[in-house]
């Protein structure tokens, strides 16, 4: 689901070699461990839902609701402005669940190991927004499946619930000024601005460059996208991550879609996704 791994499946014998339908096994037993995960990360997100919709049917203030992650699966339209996703679009697949602007995946974090402890807590805190020079309180309530904490409900505007103690911030980590490309036995550094493009082959990445198209030493764009905080590259589209600077125009789709013209010798033209759009305006000053 994110391209990182989360097991081993190891198989042995003892001086012996291994029988031929090991490897077809193995096989099988990823494909349905796999399966299960992914329908187990669904069926949280149709839970979080749920419990949103409950919520935002008795509560009055900013609501959304977050995975264990921070990231949003809905949201009601106060919170959306907040967080700067889109209003009541629900998020169940993993994969493209919405990355609020507001950092928030410390204290959801924090919210699910502290409710694995204690079903009944319930935290509060205070957070800047940037929108008002007053911090706005922070209630965070904790959703379970099947007795396991799945993500948290986010009420803002309201501080009910035992002191979540401000961690001390990270230190802030520059953007690498190199980006790793590998062309068979080579690896390539190359500046940030050498790459136009990144784009996503399910766990593969591809760099479009001045030395031609290369594979990224990184696997999977969410983990360079990560990488390239900070940076000129923004995500455009779950396979595009775009050099900014590299934008030569602007154009429309047969589909009304927004395209990105990459300044290169092929004019790529590169989708923008609905719910990338207003990213990408802000961005380019549009």
């Amino acid at each position: 689901m994110t391209a990182e791994p989360v097991a081993v499946l190891d198989v042995s014998t003892w001086r012996h070699n291994l029988p031929a339908q090991a490897a077809g096994w193995l096989s099988n037993a990823v494909s349905t461990a796999r399966a299960v995960l992914r329908q187990r990360a669904r069926d949280s997100g149709a839970e979080l839902a749920a419990a949103f919709a409950q919520a935002s049917a008795r509560s009055g203030q900013a609501l959304a609701a977050l995975d264990a992650g921070g990231k949003v699966v809905i949201a009601d339209e106060e919170a959306s402005l907040l967080l700067g996703v889109p209003a009541r679009v629900p998020a169940f697949d993993p994969t493209v669940r919405w990355r609020p602007a507001l950092d928030l995946g410390r204290l959801s974090s924090h919210a699910t190991k502290q409710a694995r402890l204690d079903h009944g807590w319930i935290g509060s805190t205070q957070i800047a927004t940037g929108l008002t020079a007053e911090p706005l309180r922070l209630t965070l309530r904790p959703v379970f499946l099947a007795g396991q904490p799945i993500g948290t409900l986010a009420v803002f505007g309201s501080e009910n619930g035992d002191p979540v103690e401000s961690e001390a911030p990270e230190r802030v980590m520059s953007p690498p000024s190199r980006i790793v490309g590998v062309s068979g036995e080579r690896m390539v550094l190359l500046h940030r601005h050498e790459v136009r493009f990144a784009e996503a082959d399910g766990s593969d990445v591809w760099l479009d460059t001045d030395e031609g198209r290369l594979q990224a030493s990184v696997h999977g764009i969410d983990k360079l996208e990560d990488e390239l905080a900070g940076s000129e590259f923004l995500r455009v589209h779950r396979r595009f991550l775009v050099n900014l600077s590299c934008v030569r125009a602007i154009d429309r789709g047969e589909r009304g879609e927004l395209l990105l013209i990459i300044d290169s010798t092929t004019r790529e033209a590169l989708p923008v996704s609905r719910r990338n759009v207003p990213a990408v305006r802000r961005a380019l000053g549009i």
